[in-house]
This record gives C-alpha cells, sequence and structure tokens, in this order.
C-alpha cells in the first residue's frame, strides 16, 4: 500500500507544472487564460483528494543556481511581483487546494543529492517522494532501483501523468527511455528547461578553410539532422595541428 500511495503522489506532483504553464502551446481560444496560455485539461484529477498529504521534494540546490528550487517552490515572500516567481507561488497555491497536498521541499547541495537521497531511501523512509536534480546526477538511482519506474504507474492505479500533454518535453522523455523503463519527467515545469538554450559556436576560418571540401555547409548538416558527436570529433581531429614538438599541448597546437 506504501509504495502504491508513493506512486500516486508522485504522479499527482508532477502536475504542478499544468495549473500554471509558463509557455504557451496550441490550443483552442476557448481553452486559453487570462494571459493567452492554454489551460491543461485536469478532468482525470477531478474528485482526487489526499486530505492533507504532505509531498516531500529533495531539489538539487547550488550557489548562483535556484533554477531547480525555484521550478517546485516559491514561498509567499518569494512571490515578489516577478511575472515568473508570481505564478509559481499561484500554481502551487491552486494545486495544493485542488488535490488536498501540502508540498514540502528540502534543499541538498548537488554534490551530495544522490548519497542523501539513497541514504534515505535505502533505509525504507519515505521521507521523499520526489527528486528534482538533473538527470545525469541521479542516473546512479535508477540503476540501483532506488527510484520508481514511471511506465509502471498504470499497474499501481496511478496513471495520471498524461504523457500526451504538451506541456512535457515527449523527444527529451524519450531519450531518457531505456528498455521501456522512464525515471524522468521534465518540460514546463522545469525552469532550467524553458529558460535556457545550449549554443556551439563555429570557427568559419577554420571550417572553410579545412573541412569545408570535404563536408560541405556545416548549416546544411545541422539542419538535415546529420550532426552528432562522432561528427564532432571527426572534424576535431581533422582540424588538429601539432606545433612541430611532438606534445599535445594548448599554447602552440591547433
Amino acid at each position: 500500500m506504501k509504495k502504491r500511495l508513493i506512486a500516486l503522489v508522485l504522479a499527482l506532483v508532477t502536475l504542478v507544472s499544468s495549473v500554471a504553464m509558463l509557455t504557451a502551446c496550441a490550443g483552442n481560444e476557448d481553452d486559453k487564460g487570462p494571459a493567452g496560455d492554454v489551460k491543461p485539461q485536469l478532468d482525470h484529477l477531478n474528485g482526487l483528494n489526499f486530505e492533507g498529504q504532505e509531498i516531500n521534494f529533495i531539489i538539487a540546490s547550488a550557489d548562483g543556481d535556484d533554477y531547480h528550487l525555484r521550478s517546485i517552490y516559491v514561498d509567499e515572500e518569494g512571490d515578489d511581483g516577478d511575472a515568473v516567481n508570481s505564478a509559481i507561488y499561484a500554481r502551487n497555491e491552486k494545486i495544493q487546494a485542488m488535490l488536498g497536498v501540502e508540498i514540502v521541499v528540502a534543499a541538498a547541495e548537488d554534490r551530495n543529492i544522490i548519497d542523501q537521497a539513497k541514504t534515505v531511501l535505502l533505509g525504507g523512509s519515505t521521507d521523499y517522494d520526489v527528486i528534482a536534480a538533473r538527470q545525469y546526477d541521479d542516473i546512479q538511482l535508477a540503476l540501483e532501483g532506488v527510484i520508481l519506474d514511471l511506465n509502471t504507474l498504470p499497474e499501481l492505479d496511478a496513471d495520471y501523468i498524461k504523457w500526451d500533454q504538451e506541456y512535457w518535453a515527449s523527444s527529451y522523455i524519450d531519450a531518457l527511455t531505456f528498455g521501456n523503463k522512464n525515471f524522468w519527467l521534465t518540460g514546463d515545469l522545469c525552469l532550467r528547461y524553458t529558460g535556457g538554450y545550449y549554443a556551439m559556436f563555429v570557427n568559419s576560418r577554420l571550417y572553410n578553410d579545412i573541412l569545408q571540401p570535404t563536408y560541405g555547409n556545416i548549416y546544411d548538416i545541422v539542419l538535415s539532422k546529420d550532426w552528432t558527436y562522432d561528427t564532432l570529433i571527426e572534424m576535431v581531429e581533422k582540424c588538429y595541428l601539432d606545433d612541430g614538438n611532438d606534445k599535445v599541448d594548448i599554447e602552440g597546437d591547433r
């Protein structure tokens, strides 16, 4: 029963992203809220009430990086008029009232969140229901069977996530699924996912002089989805040039 309850709570808590979406998605005009964002369909949650059940998060936190913490929780004092902070605070107030739950957070430094969570969970405690961290930090928990495979939620009568909703990052989630097992969710809920982009810059002079004859236009490679890490490594190796001392060094080598 305990396992089923934890699964149910986990499934429900992932829906905090659905109450106040921070990015717009396509939908019927009748479904739009006052800010123009699309209201997600929550009919499948009608009638659910957990009568004050606490939902306990352990959240990765580091100096100068509050994306994880702010994604999940902003307290009344943190509702400082900033549009994002106010939306998160209002979202949580609404989801807590609607489902009869209380969101409780504990922060941990990135370097010890895994040890802290594993120690607690392997000891049989239910102090943590959800881990909000980076997938490359907490993958060890999945490998050791400490966290729940979300694909088993239907078996636990806790299938409330609704994977087809547009607020989930479906392609990213698919990429993190292995052997029909999935331990992670992300999407509009995560400020890091929606609040920044990674970029790679091209040294056009080197590329045109050395690689263009072999590979053609690099933008065509990217747009055709033929760009891979293997291609990147291959290109870097072709550009490398030793300065004549037969040693790999930063100062003189290209």
